[in-house]
């Protein structure tokens, strides 16, 4: 990750001018975001609509379900166009089953119904944070713009509300009167269950949510990118990066503006005997004294009075009095109140809600048999690991090692056979930056796989410094090779040959050797 390379201006904003700015980066990458949204959403949908062409709105209901799939290569969209990395189709297809794959149980069960779902994804999914660490994360994102995060899932909500009920509404202007259905009789008979109404209410769900999900995930991207920007200081971070080009820029100017004035000055100036007398360059203006008059107002104290005083009580009969004013006519009156009632009182059903009630009930019961297996499947489990009488199996951990960071590719392929002899090649030619990018790419690929080395995908230099000394790599030899292809990269500081062949020489016994695992 570039911050230099971003297409957009990485600055604090407010809460709802960042959501703003994630629509307006999604609006900046509308094609291939929506190229990614259809082609994972078109499939899903034919496919449940297929498993359920009888019972479409069964479909409906699992589309709904499984919508959070949908997010994730969206947001991968997002990151890498941020960034002006490679984010179409051809660089979507070969990690789709990666993108799809992240963190999908959790987002399909217990993060489904989070109402900051799209503020807390990128946690998971761009900086690969997993158990503990996500949710400490979590936390510290949510400390600030978490109710705005909230509020924008109400938002979506009611935008796909209204782009539903719009549909409906114009599908039934463009049908003719004569086929509008009876809505007096509609949910009573069972009419709303056909399947053709099904299949349309399944086209329109679709469209609302190709309309509104995208948006929904741009705008939490955006709070992501604010909070960040707010944590880490990326805005102050550029403007350093900028001024650091600046005072390079500045300084090549003033030193060929030197070398070049230096030849042609006279004789005469250069030999000039400095004056013995030093007059004093005080200036002759004196600032004024600034007088401040502070006028203060007298506020006289209002004395207290007691409230018997302001109030007293009225002499005589209270409510004797009180019975004689409510006696008066004019606080007296009879008034018409008007109810609703049912023409056929005798066809009313008692007091239940029609196959809603008998919907929303079966829904009730169902959620609940399934907390109370939820809660019994934990007791037994609690019960037979604090027990010790029964060994539960633990599955081993597989360990994912990154193919990139720091944006450059570490598999083992992209890397010529011999890296030091390619190395040494190009430091002879004249490129010591090559040679050293070359010898870190290298050294990181090594590193990582022989190590096993745990980095998620917004790991820095010295995370991965921390990393190779925590696994009793060869950091010093490490360091030296990261400070050196810092100072030449970034800093433009150039370094001595024979530093750069010292480094590529002790590759050798300290690299070349070590073999994939070998410091597991």
């Amino acid at each position: 990750m570039n911050l230099e390379h971003a297409i957009a201006v990485l600055r604090p904003r407010t809460p709802w001018e960042a959501v703003d700015f994630g629509w307006q980066l999604g609006k900046r990458l509308y094609r291939p975001m929506m190229a990614a949204w259809f082609l994972v959403a078109a499939p899903l949908a034919l496919a449940t609509l297929a498993a359920n062409w009888s019972h479409p709105w069964i479909a409906v209901l699992m589309l709904w379900l499984l919508r959070p799939v949908l997010d994730t290569p969206v947001l991968f969209v997002l990151s890498r166009g941020l960034f002006s990395q490679p984010s179409d189709l051809r660089a979507l297809l070969p990690q789709l089953r990666t993108v799809l794959g992240s963190e999908l149980a959790a987002r399909l069960t217990l993060r489904r119904f989070d109402p900051q779902r799209s503020y807390k994804l990128p946690v998971g999914f761009l900086e690969g944070l997993r158990g503990r660490p996500r949710r400490q994360r979590a936390q510290l994102l949510v400390q600030r713009q978490g109710s705005q995060a909230s509020e924008l899932t109400y938002v979506c909500l009611g935008l796909e509300l209204v782009v539903l009920l719009g549909g409906f509404g114009l599908v039934f202007l463009m049908l003719p009167e004569a086929m509008h259905p009876d809505w007096e009789t509609f949910f009573d008979n069972a009419s709303w269950t056909h399947p053709l109404w099904g299949r349309i209410a399944f086209a329109l769900f679709f469209i609302a949510m190709s309309v509104v999900q995208p948006l929904y995930v741009c705008g939490g991207f955006g709070l992501y990118l604010n909070r960040r920007t707010l944590l880490e200081g990326w805005d102050i971070q550029l403007a350093f990066q900028r001024l650091a080009s600046r005072a390079r820029a500045a300084l090549t100017a003033a030193l060929v503006f030197i070398a070049l004035a230096v030849p042609v000055l006279p004789q005469g100036a250069l030999a000039q005997e400095p004056s013995t007398e030093v007059e004093d360059a005080a200036p002759d203006a004196s600032w004024p004294d600034i007088q401040v008059e502070l006028a203060v107002e007298a506020i006289d104290s209002i004395p207290w009075t007691e409230p018997s005083e302001v109030l007293p009580e009225p002499p005589g009969d209270v409510h004797g009095e009180l019975t004689k004013i409510l006696a008066d006519p004019e606080f007296g009156w009879e008034e018409q109140d008007t109810v609703w009632q049912s023409r056929s009182p005798s066809r009313e059903r008692d007091a239940n809600f029609g196959w809603l009630g008998a919907l929303v009930g079966q829904l009730a019961e169902i959620l609940l048999w399934a907390l109370a297996l939820v809660a019994l499947g934990f007791i037994g489990f609690w019960a037979v690991k604090s027990s010790g009488r029964i060994a539960v199996p633990q599955s081993p951990t597989k360990k994912v090692l990154p193919t990139e960071l720091l944006g450059m590719d570490l598999r083992p392929e992209s890397l010529p056979e011999d890296v030091p002899s390619a190395a040494r090649a190009l430091l002879g030619s004249g490129d010591r930056i090559g040679a050293l990018s070359l010898l870190y790419r290298g050294a990181l690929a090594r590193l990582v796989r022989g190590y096993e080395l745990e980095l998620n995908d917004g790991a820095t230099e010295n995370d991965c410094i921390r990393a190779v000394r925590a696994a009793q790599g060869p950091s010093r030899w490490f360091e030296g090779l990261t400070r050196a292809w810092q100072s030449e990269a970034y800093a433009h500081r150039p370094q001595p040959v024979q530093t750069i062949e010292a480094l590529i020489d002790e590759w050798t016994y300290l690299v070349d050797e070590l073999s994939p695992g070998a410091g597991a």
